[in-house]
């Protein structure tokens, strides 16, 4: 049986639409990174140009540091489950497309481990720097709905009915067929002549 669940997070301040920045979030940090099934390596992970990098050491960071993962197709996840690694707190970035759209599966999601504090901050900068980059690519998603113009009071109603900008015309509805674009009066109609003379031996000819 199939069933879903909804749950309060305590990440919802981080999710807000007042939460989104003006400029989008920078962070670095030292942290445990799983690079296979139970096998982790320390890592310098720094986020910024929308993304996350990963390189040996903070002092390297600007030349090795390879790109990670994209933030506008990856979401920030808390691992809540047993999961063993050498530090408390465990979080992942994990691809919101599907499974099949990677050649290297293990380019899908990425797991990390630090003490419970920087994972905190490092889920809070991820969130909200996910949030800024839809802002800017998706605006169509943070458009404030109409709903106050559609639920006006009666005397907002009123004011704008007196005004002439605001006014639409309340004329009624002709019904019936439209009218005809070029109106020609009987008289003004040229008279048609007939001058049909049927042909000898035909059929016209023989009734006339």
């Amino acid at each position: 049986m199939n069933y879903f669940m909804l749950k309060r997070t305590p990440l919802t301040p981080y999710l807000a639409a007042n939460a989104i920045p003006k400029v989008s979030p920078t962070f670095g940090g030292y942290v445990e990174w799983e690079q296979k099934r139970g096998k982790w390596t320390k890592r310098w992970l720094e986020l910024r140009e929308h993304g996350l990098w990963l390189s040996k050491r903070q002092s390297s960071a600007a030349k090795e540091a390879i790109p990670l993962c994209a933030l506008s197709n990856f979401d920030a996840y808390t691992v809540t489950r047993v999961h063993r690694s050498p530090k408390p707190f465990v979080f992942s970035v994990k691809s919101v497309q599907n499974l099949r759209l990677f050649e290297n599966v293990t380019d899908y999601h990425h797991v990390f481990c630090c003490d419970p504090y920087e994972g905190a901050q490092w889920v809070h900068h991820i969130l909200v720097a996910r949030s800024y980059i839809l802002h800017q690519e998706r605006t169509v998603l943070f458009r404030q709905l109409s709903t106050s113009s559609k639920t006006a009071t009666p005397a907002a109603a009123t004011s704008s009915a007196t005004s002439p900008s605001l006014s639409r015309n309340q004329s009624p509805q002709r019904m019936g067929p439209p009218a005809p674009l070029l109106s020609v009066s009987q008289s003004s109609r040229p008279a048609v002549l007939d001058t049909f003379q049927p042909m000898p031996g035909s059929l016209l000819s023989k009734r006339a």
